[in-house]
């Protein structure tokens, strides 16, 4: 015999408490360093935002409060987004060039048997 008990029970629940820890702090450990690295790069692009505010280059906020200035004198934010997003796509599309003529088509629907 062996010089100790034999208990599968209490064994099975150290082989599950080790399997968890091995498991769970290492998963821990990855889900701190990417909460760090989420919050250091939020700090970072709000750095950036403060900095472009504060020296006048926003943009979006002067265009956000022309479309408000719009929209209270009884004009319409939609219709001249797409007025200027149907221009930019126009202007941005490539050239359409003729299609050069092949020839004969073959009509397949000729040999189509009844």
């Amino acid at each position: 015999g062996l010089p100790w008990e034999l208990n599968l029970l209490e064994d099975q629940k150290v082989g599950g408490g080790i399997g968890w820890a091995s498991g769970s702090f290492p998963l821990g450990l990855v889900f701190l360093l990417l909460f760090i690295g989420w919050r250091r790069d939020d700090r970072a692009t709000e750095v950036a935002y403060e900095k472009r505010v504060e020296s006048g280059e926003d943009h979006d906020w002067e265009s956000y409060n022309e479309m408000l200035a719009r929209m209270a004198a009884g004009g319409s934010a939609r219709e001249e987004f797409e007025e200027k997003e149907f221009r930019r796509a126009e202007e941005s599309a490539p050239e359409e060039k003729p299609v050069e003529d092949a020839g004969p088509v073959l009509d397949l629907r000729s040999r189509r048997k009844r």
